[in-house]
C-alpha cells in the first residue's frame, strides 16, 4: 500500500512538470505565431506605405 502510494506520487509529479513544459511551449508557440502574423502584416503594409510616400514625394516635387 505504501509503495503503491509512492509510485502513484512519482507518476503524478512528472506529469505535472510535463504539463508545465507543454504550457510553456504552447505559450512560446503562441507568441511566435503572433509575431509571425505581425511581421506578415507589416511586410505587406510597410512597403505599400513606402511606395505611397515616394509617390506623394514625386508628385509634390
Amino acid at each position: 500500500m505504501y509503495l503503491h502510494k509512492r509510485t502513484k506520487h512519482y507518476i503524478q509529479t512528472p506529469n505535472i512538470q510535463l504539463f508545465h513544459v507543454y504550457l510553456m511551449l504552447f505559450r512560446i508557440d503562441f507568441y511566435i505565431v503572433i509575431i509571425v502574423n505581425v511581421l506578415k502584416i507589416s511586410s505587406i503594409i510597410i512597403p505599400q506605405f513606402i511606395c505611397f510616400s515616394l509617390l506623394l514625394h514625386v508628385v509634390f516635387i
